[in-house]
């Protein structure tokens, strides 16, 4: 069983390697991980640190390799399972280049109402989602997406998102990019998916119905 883990106090991020067998472990740290610090802020409740916005990080595993990635570098990290080594793959692409280019501050007072301001620039800029994985075609999947939001905020003093741009990167096996669209029929990030008959299965409530956006891979 292994697992990817964050150590808050030190906002440093590292992978514990279970063996069931003999009930004992390893631990890798993941130093490459740190510099997403600068996407990240720490909300303060009175002076106090009371919570953090901004950085999400996640893996898949195909078997030998353990895929880390993040919503906020157009990059993932790759851990050698049998090695036990790791390594950086990043891209360039014309439309989300290296990345977010939004910096927000360090620490915010969450009385002071800028929160909401920050997360609006934060969800503005591009926010890449999980790699998912194309067993029976070897390529991986990515959705990333930009959001439009209304001038008025809410009761609750939010911006209410209107719209969003949503694309989808396909990379072969090697971490390849092999193409990247924009999907201007897809209002919204899809949050729930799967894969079936070469398509792309997007749950959708439609009036309290369970239905599905289907998207072909051609």
């Amino acid at each position: 069983m292994i697992g990817v883990f964050i150590k808050w106090a030190e906002r440093s991020y590292f992978i514990l390697d279970f063996d069931l067998a003999t009930q004992t472990f390893t631990k890798k740290e993941l130093p490459e991980l740190n510099q997403l610090q600068k996407f990240s802020v720490n909300i303060l409740h009175d002076g106090n640190f009371a919570g953090a916005y901004g950085v999400a990080v996640r893996a898949l595993t195909t078997g030998k390799h353990l895929f880390i990635t993040n919503n906020s570098l157009n990059e993932v990290l790759v851990y050698d399972l049998e090695a036990d080594s790791t390594f950086t793959k990043a891209w360039d692409s014309d439309f989300f280049g290296k990345g977010k280019s939004y910096l927000p501050p360090k620490e915010v007072e969450n009385s002071s109402g800028q929160i909401e301001d920050i997360i609006r620039k934060i969800k503005e800029d591009i926010v890449f989602e999980n790699f998912f994985w194309d067993l029976s075609r070897r390529r991986f999947y990515r959705f990333a997406s930009s959001e439009h939001f209304a001038e008025e905020k809410d009761q609750y003093g939010r911006h209410e998102p209107t719209r969003a741009d949503v694309y989808l990167s396909v990379f072969d096996e090697s971490l390849n990019l092999l193409a990247e669209v924009l999907i201007p029929e897809l209002k919204a990030t899809p949050k729930k998916h799967f894969l079936k008959d070469n398509k792309i299965w997007i749950f959708e409530n439609i009036e309290d119905e369970l239905a599905f956006i289907r998207l072909g891979l051609e």
